[in-house]
């Protein structure tokens, strides 16, 4: 049985428009129904479901300013 799925946790939605917009090809991902997307706090989401992932793959900005996590 397999049962992977995805999420992506975005601060705004508007990352998704401008990426269908300005991307389209790489924005095909968006419509998998393997996907969940978590628009929000990605970190606060993390606290509240700890030791439920096999893997977590980052790609984040610079921990300077509002960006930081805490």
């Amino acid at each position: 049985m397999n049962n992977s799925y995805a999420l992506i946790f975005l601060s705004q939605q508007e990352v998704i428009k401008v990426c269908k917009k300005y991307l389209p090809n790489m924005a095909k991902g968006f419509s998998s129904p393997k996907l969940t997307q978590y628009i929000g706090d990605g970190f606060e989401y993390m606290r509240k479901h700890e030791d439920e992932f096999d893997v977590i793959i980052t790609d984040s900005s610079d921990p300077v300013g509002k960006c930081t996590a805490n």
